[in-house]
């Protein structure tokens, strides 16, 4: 390491000024030394604190020489702040004494976590596997202490469509013979006996949850026209991650749900609203969605639920039940919005979580 060679020349009067005479440049690996232009003498106090204030200093610091620039300590930033940028993903915050989570953009309310035990996994279990079945195809709710006759029913069909359908009532009973198992567990550990995740009936549990989801593939929605593969795999789910994460989950999906029904609600009101038969029909679509974006973040626990549902069913009835403007002497179906209303909108009467 290159030494620092400082030569100071001091008089015997107050006079005197000092002068560095060398001072170190590093450059990576490399060090060299350079001369610094001599500074004018003076004999006024303040031209020598003037110097003090613009002097680079060199002190060590672990036996390495580290240049410092006096008042100079400002820390810039490369971009300022502004109240414009959106907080980060997953920000919690309180909102009239609610706390709710930033996800997509929207402020969901937040619900306390449950501990992560067995009777807290029970309850999810059997809360999703009851939704699981509201948003299902009928016929499907078949009893767990009915599987084997199930298994064999399907595995003996030889028609294409009746297997189809024979598996997903399949599918319903392996759901429901691992909420059967769980149950079992919850009470066996109330009784004092220890069970471990790698227990045989964990195993079972988790093995029947997993051949329902390799079925679900196969499973009609209520309304016969899409699959429920989200919806599906959730029991899984709710049994193979801790409660926590799962909740965590929840959120991103509600907020991928509230993006989505605002996209409809404007895609409604400008493919619509530019017809002046439904010129007025803003209000009830807007009203119909912020409702159902109220429901998605509202658990049927919440006290709130009575308010809103009926919020939801009204703006729903008010939407399906819109007439449009008589145009013209024309011929023209009033009815022609509110039925397709009604079919889109009927999926939330009959298969509510």
């Amino acid at each position: 390491m290159a030494l620092v060679s400082v030569s100071l020349r001091l008089a015997g009067c107050a006079s005197n000024r000092c002068v560095a005479s060398l001072c170190l440049h590093r450059d990576g690996a490399r060090t060299q030394s350079f001369r610094t232009p001599p500074q004018p003498e003076t004999t006024g106090i303040s031209g020598l604190r003037g110097r003090r204030r613009r002097a680079r200093f060199l002190l060590p610091v672990r036996g390495f020489p580290v240049q410092i620039a006096a008042m100079n300590n400002v820390h810039r930033l490369e971009r300022l702040p502004t109240y414009d940028s959106p907080p980060p993903e997953g920000t919690r915050r309180i909102v009239n004494n609610e706390e709710r989570v930033l996800y997509d953009g929207y402020w969901i309310k937040t619900y306390p976590v449950p501990s992560d035990s067995l009777q807290a996994k029970k309850l999810l279990i059997e809360a999703l596997t009851r939704r699981l079945f509201n948003h299902t195809e009928h016929g499907l709710n078949i009893p767990g202490c009915r599987l084997g006759e199930a298994r064999q029913s399907y595995q003996a069909e030889n028609d294409p469509g009746r297997r189809r359908v024979k598996a997903a009532m399949l599918a319903g009973a392996l759901f429901n013979r691992a909420t059967d198992i769980f149950r079992r567990l919850v009470e066996l550990q109330a009784d004092g006996i220890e069970i471990h995740g790698d227990d045989a009936l964990m195993r079972e549990c988790g093995q029947c949850l997993l051949d329902a989801m390799d079925l679900g593939h196969v499973v009609l929605h209520r309304s016969g026209e899409e699959g429920i593969d989200e919806l599906w795999g959730e029991p899984f789910r709710a049994f193979s991650v801790p409660i926590e994460e799962f909740y965590e989950n929840r959120y991103i999906k509600i907020g991928q749900s509230m993006r989505d029904i605002d996209r409809i609600a404007n895609a409604m009101i400008a493919n619509f609203s530019c017809i002046p038969a439904f010129d007025a029909i803003e209000a009830s679509v807007r009203d119909f969605a912020n409702a159902a974006k109220i429901k998605t973040e509202t658990l049927r626990t919440d006290p709130g639920i009575f308010d809103v549902w009926s919020q939801l069913v009204t703006a729903g009835e008010r939407l399906a039940n819109f007439t449009p403007k008589q145009i013209g002497c024309g011929s023209f179906e009033p009815r022609f919005l509110g039925d397709h209303a009604a079919h889109l909108t009927s999926s939330f009467w009959g298969a509510d979580a």
